[in-house]
């Protein structure tokens, strides 16, 4: 479930011409004002960009990650990431083919629980109709330990 919602937000919601983030808090506008513990690793992301001294033309890094190394602040260590685009690309798509995959088990774990004993086939004991009628004591044979952690949730 956690892989899952850091696929959806970094792959589809997060915003990375706007948003810088921060750990430490020591970049960050109010890290005077409150404990670094109190404030959140996501600030608004400074505007402008750098000149590069090797070619003199101006960049905008696509992604802000500050370094939480003490000594450091300031040091954007995502500045090399040339491929955000590609990378927050792929998050979406392992995001949809996760949850499309977990849906399916689900959808599936459903329909095999959903169904119902004849009323005219016997039980043999109390216990055994019990195991048979609870699903969580149900086991799903060829089921990923992924797919069951995530379907657990």
């Amino acid at each position: 479930k956690l892989l899952m919602h850091f696929l959806l937000f970094y792959g589809q919601y997060f915003d990375s011409q706007s948003t810088a983030i921060d750990v430490g808090g020591a970049n960050h506008p109010e890290y005077n004002r409150y404990t670094h513990y109190q404030l959140p690793p996501f600030m608004p992301r400074r505007p402008g960009g750098t000149i590069d001294p090797v070619t003199g033309m101006f960049t905008v890094d696509p992604i802000v990650v500050y370094d939480p190394l003490e000594g450091a602040e300031g040091n954007n260590v995502a500045r090399s990431c040339f491929a955000w685009g590609s990378i927050r690309w792929v998050f979406a798509q392992c995001y949809m083919t996760l949850s499309s995959a977990v849906e399916r088990s689900g959808s599936s774990r459903s329909r095999t629980t959903s169904r119902s004993r004849p009323a005219d086939e016997p039980s043999t004991s109390r216990n055994a109709d019990k195991a048979v009628d609870d699903p969580s004591q149900e086991t799903v044979e060829g089921m990923s330990p992924i797919l069951e952690l995530l379907l657990s949730f």
